[in-house]
């Protein structure tokens, strides 16, 4: 099933969107979305031939806000590259930024 984007904009209350972000479903595709990121982010660092260990953390920020990331025990050197290592930008791929 293709799925659509629709933006609606309306004035948000703080509670209101903590209560949104709180939602089990709204949890959900966070993790959701952050785990597949992850499982592209690695097989990218793999195909690259990039030692990177991304996992996936999950929590609440101190002011409600939840969130799934994707980060790298060595992101610096492997997603932006040093001296003596390749650029790979495995996460940043995989999640389809552009920088």
């Amino acid at each position: 099933m293709a799925r659509t984007r629709v933006r609606v904009k309306f004035d948000m209350t703080d509670l209101l969107f903590r209560a949104i972000v709180a939602e089990p479903k709204v949890r959900a595709e966070l993790a959701r979305t952050a785990t597949a990121i992850a499982g592209a982010a690695r097989t990218i660092a793999g195909q690259e031939g990039a030692d990177a260990d991304i996992t996936v953390e999950h929590g609440t920020r101190p002011r409600g806000r939840t969130y799934s990331r994707v980060v790298s025990r060595d992101y610096d050197d492997s997603e932006w590259g040093t001296a003596k290592r390749k650029r790979v930008r495995a996460i940043g791929r995989a999640a389809g930024l552009k920088v």
